[in-house]
């Protein structure tokens, strides 16, 4: 059965190449999201990764970031994943076969302090949900 392995917040990615192949960094890791006011807008990123998988197989993958009432602030919509068809890529058993991806949420407009939380789905089941507190810097009065 697939799970996420790693799930990170974070204000920003970036994505590497080299010999060993294809990285992603995630830059300022984030325990809460600091937004300067509450109304306000945010952007940050998620990191996270899908674990026992078959990639020689087509798979489907959403995101749904909501607030604690559950209304959604984005929906990705499915996105589809293609079989990997590299001829060189290293044969892994499935229980550690996997994927990492990076998401960037820009722009997130949140009305209320509180706890907002991302649900992973990935071909129809709902893998996890991952809580994260929202907090405004700065005081409106």
């Amino acid at each position: 059965m697939s799970y996420v392995s790693t799930f990170i917040y974070c204000l920003n990615t970036t994505k590497e190449q080299s010999e060993a192949g294809e990285s992603i960094n995630a830059l300022g890791v984030l325990t809460a999201l600091t937004p300067d006011f509450i109304p306000g807008s945010f952007s940050f990123s998620v990191i996270f990764s899908v674990m026992d998988i078959d990639d020689r197989d087509s798979h489907e993958i959403k995101l749904v970031f909501s607030n604690c009432a559950g209304n959604e602030l984005v929906n990705t919509g499915v996105i589809n994943i293609p079989k990997i068809e590299d001829k060189n890529a290293i044969d892994l058993p499935k229980e550690v076969s996997g994927l990492i991806m990076s998401l960037d949420l820009r722009n997130v407009t949140f009305l209320k302090e509180g706890y907002y939380c991302t649900t992973v789905w990935f071909d129809g089941d709902k893998l996890g949900e991952y809580k994260i507190y929202v907090k405004g810097k700065i005081r409106n009065e």
